[in-house]
């Protein structure tokens, strides 16, 4: 009997990982597959149908072609062609996951049925084995519905679809999720007329409502016929072919078709001899696993479809890496499904990260949502395909939990979306990203600079300007905020511009300098000192302009000090600046006098103590739950007494 540390149970993504990973690292590893290697996903499902969606959109591509200036006379769809380069694909991608290429990484590959003796025996035809470990990991098939008359009408799957030798003429697709609509789109383009029938009144009810809907548009609009809300109570078969009859709303009616498709989910495959004498538990269809995807059995795990949850190939392989440090190190690993993304090949396509924004609401309360839809992106209107959006569901600190991209490549354009979840990046710091100019990416980063421009008109700047006027949020127009905050830019650069040449927005000079200590060891350094008087000048002429316009009063004696330290340290430079000069050169004294250090120190202080007095307002007010503006409300007075000038002297 041949002993083995390790040996997996299916050939497929997560079989596979497991398999070449243990191997890898030294351990004695079998794999048994009773079908083909690389299980569904090679053979049934991921790679042949992804061929004939390629092949279809190429059809659907020429049919539009005068839509780019191309005229092209007649199409003919060579079914038996397009199914030949399908399997040209397959044959090609499954030299990666041959039974010789894993035997020669020092994979014991056994062909045959596993059949447990007990926890720790395998039997396999006439062979029989001992591993100290095993993992599970069969797959699923297509599910199929109890609908009377069914079986004896006959259907397909997505097997037996791959396997058709001549196109349908007429299909109904029981079942309006990914399988469904992506086989519903690839037949239409090719020239069969479709009809899909799904339970909910939406498709695709797993994913964002707003991207569904652009999805059914699009499909509508090739041609798709769609019955939504509706059940099938029964199949027939009929001389000239078969009828599905229909139920909605109390009223039955029959669809007639060629075929009938059957993709109404999947079936996770737990039929192994043996596996329920031996202790593992099983649910309504899956195996049970904890979070180190560990069955009721300690040394048995599971990996993939067989478990249930997300059925996604790329899932099974992150699953299989997970499985291959468990069983081989002492440190475990939970698994984490967070930022899973999986992406519907349709056209458009949908791609998702995280959570929809109807489940962010539901669980979170208070979501922000950055939508920015491909129209105005440019490279999708150059390449005619401005169909979509970017979504992104962020909460209150910018941290994304869920995106969405409906629209061409949206499967690739989503992979930004989902490093920053993991990496925990905010949305605003992919705004600050250089995205290459034409791309469709570019929606990705107008989707971020829609946090800024929210946090810009609702907070921060636009919300002191808004307070400093008396202004209610729904009483000032944007366009009237935008024309505010740009005034308060432009007056800036342009003081600053005249008085020392150099620009607020552009060049090495700024207005605060967190990081950089002056030589002034007893100061906190925030302002440049040899640039006091500009920046003095500039912040008290736009003060007195506001001051002016909006009748300012500020809210507190807070405000106050600062403000007067602040002129005071202004007009202290000034004396520096224009006499004080003048004085040491006639006087020929060297150095700066302590007096006029008290200047700097002064401005510094002064800012200082206004952002202190505007923080404990702000946060008084956030704690009273006030929407009352600062000349509103007092940070000392519960009865909102402004304090004006007049009222401190």
């Amino acid at each position: 009997m041949d002993r083995y540390d390790l040996t997996v149970i299916g050939g497929g993504s997560a079989g596979l990982t497991i398999a070449s990973g243990a191997a890898s690292f030294g351990a004695r590893v079998a794999l048994i597959e009773k079908d083909k290697m690389g299980g569904d996903c090679l053979n049934y499902g991921c790679v042949p149908t992804k061929a004939l969606i390629r092949s279809a959109t190429v059809a659907a591509t020429v049919r539009q072609s005068e839509k780019y200036g191309i005229k092209i006379s007649g199409l003919e769809v060579d079914f038996s062609a397009v199914v030949g380069r399908m399997r040209q694909v397959v044959n090609k991608i499954a030299e990666h996951d041959s039974p010789e290429r894993f035997r020669s990484m020092g994979v014991d590959v056994l062909l045959g049925q596993a059949e447990f003796k007990n926890a720790n025996e395998l039997r396999i035809g006439d062979n029989t084995i001992s591993s100290k470990k095993i993992v599970i990991a069969t797959g699923s098939r297509a599910a199929v519905p109890p609908i009377p008359g069914l079986s004896e009408t006959g259907f397909i799957t997505n097997v037996e679809a791959l396997q058709l030798d001549a196109l349908p003429k007429s299909l109904v697709i029981l079942g309006g999720g990914p399988i469904g609509l992506e086989f519903a789109q690839v037949f239409a383009r090719l020239g069969a007329s479709v009809t899909v029938i799904e339970m909910f009144p939406q498709l695709l009810p797993r994913e964002d409502a707003e991207a569904a809907e652009i999805v059914r548009g699009s499909l509508v609009n090739e041609g798709i016929h769609f019955m939504l809300g509706s059940k099938v109570v029964q199949a027939k078969a009929r001389e000239n072919g078969k009828v599905v009859v229909v139920e909605k709303d109390g009223n039955q009616v029959e669809v007639a078709c060629e075929e009938i498709f059957v993709a109404t989910g999947r079936q996770p495959n737990v039929e192994i001899p043996g596996l329920h004498t031996i202790g593992i538990e099983t649910g309504k269809t899956e195996i049970v696993v904890d979070s180190n995807l560990r069955t009721s059995v300690p040394h048995i795990f599971a990996a993939g479809d067989v478990k249930g949850g997300l059925q996604f190939t790329h899932v099974a392989g992150y699953e299989g890496k997970v499985v291959v440090r468990n069983t081989l190190f002492p440190i475990k690993q939970h698994v984490d499904y967070r930022f899973v993304p999986w992406t519907i090949y349709t056209d458009p396509e949908i791609a998702h990260v995280g959570l929809t924004e109807r489940e962010a609401r539901d669980r979170n309360g208070q979501v922000y949502v950055y939508t920015a839809p491909f129209q105005e992106v440019d490279r999708a209107v150059i390449d005619g395909e401005a169909e979509g959006f970017v979504k992104v569901v962020a909460d209150k600190k910018g941290r994304i939990i869920g995106a969405h991209v409906v629209g061409e490549h949206a499967g690739e354009l989503i992979q930004e979306l989902v490093f920053a979840m993991h990496q925990q990046i905010p949305i605003g710091k992919i705004s600050e990203v250089i995205h290459a100019y034409p791309t469709k990416v570019e929606g990705l980063r107008k989707a971020a600079d829609m946090y800024w421009k929210e946090r810009l008109f609702d907070g921060g700047m636009a919300s002191m300007l808004k307070k400093s006027a008396g202004l209610h949020d729904e009483g000032l127009e944007m366009k009237k905020l935008s024309i505010l905050i740009a005034l308060f830019v432009a007056v800036c650069d342009r003081i600053l511009k005249v008085l020392s040449n150099r620009s607020l927005l552009h060049g090495s000079f700024g207005l605060i300098h967190f990081a950089r200590l002056h030589n002034y060891g007893a100061t906190l350094g925030i302002l440049r000192g040899d640039r006091l008087l500009l920046v003095g000048i500039g912040t008290v002429v736009f003060a007195v302009l506001v001051a002016m316009l909006f009748k300012l009063r500020l809210p507190s004696i807070w405000f106050w000090i600062g403000w007067a330290l602040l002129m005071g340290g202004t007009v202290g430079n000034l004396l520096n600046r224009l006499i004080y000069g003048y004085v040491t050169d006639m006087l020929q004294i060297p150095g700066y006098p302590a007096i006029f250090n008290l200047a700097d120190v002064g401005i510094r202080t002064g800012v200082i103590i206004m952002l202190i007095g505007y923080w404990r307002w702000s946060r008084r007010s956030r704690l009273k739950g006030s929407s009352k503006s600062p000349s509103q409300t007092s940070m000392f007075d519960d009865a909102g007494k402004h304090v004006g000038f007049c009222d401190l002297i």
